[in-house]
């Protein structure tokens, strides 16, 4: 079976399940469609960047527990463990 083109274009409506709103060609709407997300898409991926505030990461390996549980601290409120020593 051979496709024959048609003077009749796809529509539908876009209210409410379909059956409300203004009837919009569909092949002209989701073009539409297509190039809004895509211009959103690529302002946000533009806009994501890495301010000052965030840091890297990285895994580190303690020897014992008494290390992680000391740098954890200093890590958390390095504040307080100064003014202990």
């Amino acid at each position: 079976m051979e496709y024959e083109k048609t003077k009749i274009e796809p529509m539908h409506r876009t209210g409410l399940l379909g059956h409300f709103g203004a009837a919009v060609k569909s092949i002209d709407f989701y073009r539409g469609e297509k190039e809004l997300k895509e211009n959103a898409l690529e302002t946000e991926r533009k806009s994501v960047t890495f301010s000052v505030s965030q840091k890297g990461a990285a895994i580190v390996i303690f020897k014992t527990r008494a290390a992680a549980n000391k740098a954890s601290q200093v890590i958390t409120s390095p504040k307080s463990y100064i003014e202990q020593y």
